[in-house]
């Protein structure tokens, strides 16, 4: 069970009076929501996550190459670059499915209860709704940072030079 599904069956416990509504458990995260969306499209979770990449990564890599930025070469670090966001969010889907299938194994030599043990569960496989934003926003903000206070030669030398993004912009494509 998923930890989405275990927010959903306890929000629904918690109206119905059960007992299994007892536990106080946050709301799940933005990428919960999304691993969970994930695991409910057909075919292989991950290649979800490998569609996901090649969005990222071949308008990025088409665009450069249409105006001219690899006539000098290719950067293999471009596919990294963009890839990376799907990279980071299959692997922490991954590792939901890895805690997930820890906890189970180790339930008969836990001592706890069925409610313990399922807020361990729910804890092991979700994030705070809120601590995921504030990630996801200093992430973000970092990035563009760093991405911003790089050295121009050194952006050069990686090839991620805007040139071709401001010509796309300014209608100039020659």
């Amino acid at each position: 069970m998923s930890g989405v599904v275990a927010v959903e069956q306890s929000k629904k416990s918690e109206r119905t009076g059960s007992a299994e509504g007892t536990a106080h458990l946050y709301k799940p995260s933005w990428v919960d929501y999304l691993t969970q969306w994930v695991r409910g499209l057909p075919g292989p979770w991950w290649s979800t996550y490998l569609v996901l990449a090649a969005v990222l990564v071949v308008p990025y890599v088409t665009i450069k190459w249409l105006y001219g930025e690899y006539a000098n070469g290719f950067f293999p670090f471009h596919i990294v670059f963009c890839a990376e966001i799907a990279y980071v969010l299959a692997a922490m889907h991954l590792l939901d499915d890895i805690a997930l299938r820890c906890s189970q194994a180790f339930r008969p030599v836990l001592n706890a209860t069925d409610e313990e043990q399922r807020e361990l569960r729910y804890q092991f496989t979700n994030m705070p709704w809120g601590r995921a934003w504030l990630a996801t926003f200093f992430g973000v903000a970092f990035c563009t940072l760093m991405l911003l206070g790089l050295d121009e030669d050194y952006i050069r030398r990686l090839g991620m030079g805007a040139a071709c993004f401001l010509r796309c912009l300014t209608g100039r494509f020659s």
